[in-house]
């Protein structure tokens, strides 16, 4: 589902679950990893963006693994804390107003999540009774709930004296709805479209993965990133445990080799390690977008730096005054293009790194450089008007009446 962005929440404390499900409770859908990070983990910062700033995760066990997870968090400066029974939730005095409320295995999307916290009020996300929605936690005969609550304070007070091992989120759903909580029906529409989903098997854990990683990799501008170097990052992605820091200092390595070597006018060697450095400054950049792990941008930054210091390097070593010429605007024409908010489809055709660097696979050949580098000047200029044509065209058959 692609990421929109939404207005910030007013309740500022959730609800999490980390309790397995399935078959003798052998699943446990929040400590999945994506790209080397939990789900859950994924789960807060999209969270965290909606304004939520206190995180409350129940699990059954204190695992080995959730301890970690806890401790990670805090030490990024997150305010979270583990519940294992409902007497644990009024022990936190930072809790104060209504918190949301998700139950096990429920991944939703940001822009239905944020619509729904923005109300601010009492509420109780359902879905309809169908079969098809049989994942989904059963309300009665028509009505099942959709894992989304919004709970007031006195509510999670009145669990205090509950006994150890019942569902604390089945347990806050069944008090809301004695208390005549409102419901909310989330359309079916929503729902096969994926924005709302339960996650209680591997194979719900590996198509969610997927659709992650193809939004991610849908969101980079190039033919050449769009059509060979995403699919071959997620394929690498789901298949690996690549670590996206590993990624950034391999992307950095091959970039600093590309300017030594354009600096010392092997030509060949540079264009061969520019074209590793720009695969590699992809697949973190895939990374990214699924994590939104913000210092990893770092050495990403620094990276392109290095690379534009290379195309520099080439021209001066050359004395063609073409090169020299030609290689800034390319490189201006490419730092344009990628700051353009346009569609999929037209993101496809815009001119990119990668396809600068495989396109001087031909100047090493011919030695024709120059030449190499107008013709992709020429192409980047023809395609951008295309592009804002296309748009333009596109935007005014819309608003003719």
């Amino acid at each position: 589902m692609p990421s929109e962005d939404v207005k910030a929440a007013s309740i500022e404390t959730a609800v999490l679950s980390a309790v397995a499900l399935g078959d003798e409770n052998q699943f446990d859908p929040a400590m999945e990893k994506l790209c080397g990070i939990p789900l859950i983990s994924l789960q807060i910062r999209d969270l965290q963006e909606l304004g939520i700033k206190q995180f409350l995760i129940e699990a059954e066990q204190l695992t080995g693994g959730i301890l970690s997870l806890v401790d990670e968090l805090k030490a990024q400066g997150i305010d979270v804390a583990m519940v294992r029974a409902p007497k644990d939730l009024t022990a936190s005095s930072a809790m104060s107003g209504k918190c949301l409320v998700l139950a096990p295995g429920i991944n939703v999307g940001k822009t239905i999540l944020g619509g729904f916290i923005d109300q601010n009020e009492s509420v109780v996300a359902t879905v309809d009774g169908r079969d098809e929605n049989s994942a989904f936690e059963r309300i009665d005969l028509n009505t099942r709930w959709a894992g989304m609550a919004i709970v007031d304070q006195k509510l999670l007070k009145g669990l205090a004296d509950l006994p150890e091992g019942w569902s604390l989120t089945s347990a806050i759903l069944r008090s809301a709805l004695q208390s005549e909580v409102k419901q909310q029906l989330i359309s079916q529409q929503q729902i096969d479209s994926g924005a709302l989903q339960v996650i209680d098997s591997n194979d719900d854990a590996e198509r969610l993965k997927r659709e992650k990683l193809q939004d991610a990799a849908s969101n980079q501008s190039g033919l050449v990133e769009m059509e060979a170097y995403a699919p071959l990052a997620r394929w690498l992605t789901l298949r690996f445990a690549i670590d996206p820091k590993i990624l950034d200092v391999t992307g950095t390595i091959f970039a600093l080799a590309t300017l030594l070597f354009g600096f010392f006018g092997v030509f060949a060697a540079a264009v061969f390690t520019a074209i590793l450095a720009i695969f590699f400054l992809t697949v973190s950049d895939i990374i990214f977008r699924v994590t939104q792990d913000r210092n990893s941008r770092i050495l990403s930054v620094v990276s392109w730096i290095l690379l534009v210091i290379a195309l520099l390097c080439f021209g001066i070593w050359t004395g063609d005054a073409r090169i020299i010429f030609a290689a800034p605007i390319a490189g201006g024409l490419l730092l344009y293009s990628s700051r353009l908010r346009l569609k999929t489809n037209m993101r496809r055709y815009l001119p990119s790194p990668a396809l600068l660097s495989l396109s001087l696979i031909a100047g090493v050949v011919t030695s024709q450089y120059s030449v190499v580098f107008q013709m992709f000047v020429l192409l980047q200029v023809a395609t951008l008007l295309y592009v804002q044509f296309t748009t333009q065209k596109n935007a005014t058959e819309l608003n003719r009446p």
